[in-house]
C-alpha cells in the first residue's frame, strides 16, 4: 500500500498566507472607518463530478473558513481553509489498497481566493465573481474487522465561480457563492486522475472594521 506524506509546501503556503494577511492592508487597524476585511464562515454542499469521481461518491458538507482583505474597491484577496467528507455511493471505490468496508475520502483544503466585485463596495447587494488556486490534502480510507487502510496525497487544484453578498448592517452581511473546483490527483495513489467538484455555499461575514470610526 503506498503511503505518503505532505510535502514542506504546505508550510511554504501557510507561512506565505499568514504574511500576506498581517500586511497593513489586511489589518483591522488600517483604516478605523472602512470595511477593508473581513472574517467568513460557510457552509452547504459539493458535489463530486467527473467520470468516475462523480459516478461513485456521493456529496457532502463543507465547512470553510476564509478572511480577506479589500485591495481596491473593486478587489479583494484573502485566504481559505476548509473540509469535506465523502461517502462512496457503492461498493467499489476504485482508490488502490482501499476497498470494501467503511469507506470515506476526506479533503481538507489551504489556497489563496480573489474576488471582483461587479458594483460599487456601497451597494447593499453585490455581484462577484472569484477565483482560487492552493493545495488540498486528501486521505482515503476504509475500516472492517481486519482493520484499517488508508492512503493519503495533496493534489494542487484551482477554481473559479461566482455569487453575490449582502450587506445586512455595518459588521455583518451574508453570501451565496458556487465553485468549480478541478483538483489534480494521481491515479496511482487515489485511482483518479481528478477529483473535481461542485460547490454552492451559504456564507457569514463579520466585517470588524465596518462600523464607526472613533
Amino acid at each position: 500500500m503506498h503511503r505518503s506524506k505532505l510535502p514542506v509546501s504546505i508550510l511554504a503556503v501557510a507561512s506565505l498566507l499568514l504574511l500576506i494577511l498581517a500586511a497593513p492592508g489586511f489589518a483591522p487597524a488600517a483604516r478605523a472607518q472602512s470595511s477593508d476585511w473581513s472574517i467568513s464562515f460557510g457552509s452547504g454542499f459539493a458535489k463530486p463530478e467527473g467520470g468516475a469521481f462523480g459516478a461513485i461518491w456521493k456529496r457532502g458538507t463543507p465547512i470553510v473558513l476564509a478572511m480577506a482583505g479589500q485591495m481596491s474597491p473593486h478587489f479583494e484577496l484573502g485566504g481559505e481553509f476548509g473540509f469535506v467528507k465523502f461517502k462512496p455511493g457503492q461498493d467499489s471505490t476504485l482508490i488502490p489498497g482501499v476497498r470494501g468496508g467503511d469507506t470515506d475520502w476526506e479533503m481538507w483544503r489551504l489556497r489563496f481566493r480573489a474576488r471582483r466585485f461587479l458594483v460599487s463596495p456601497d451597494a447593499k447587494i453585490a455581484p462577484f465573481v472569484l477565483a482560487g488556486v492552493g493545495i488540498y490534502p486528501i486521505s482515503a480510507q476504509s475500516q472492517d474487522s481486519t482493520g484499517t487502510l488508508k492512503v493519503t496525497q495533496t493534489a494542487n487544484g484551482v477554481s473559479i465561480g461566482g455569487g453575490a453578498d449582502f450587506r445586512a448592517g455595518d459588521t455583518v452581511g451574508f453570501g451565496l457563492e458556487g465553485q468549480y473546483h478541478y483538483i489534480r490527483t494521481n491515479r496511482e495513489i487515489l485511482g483518479y486522475k481528478a477529483s473535481p467538484m461542485l460547490e454552492v455555499l451559504f456564507v457569514i461575514r463579520w466585517i470588524p472594521g465596518g462600523g464607526p470610526g472613533p
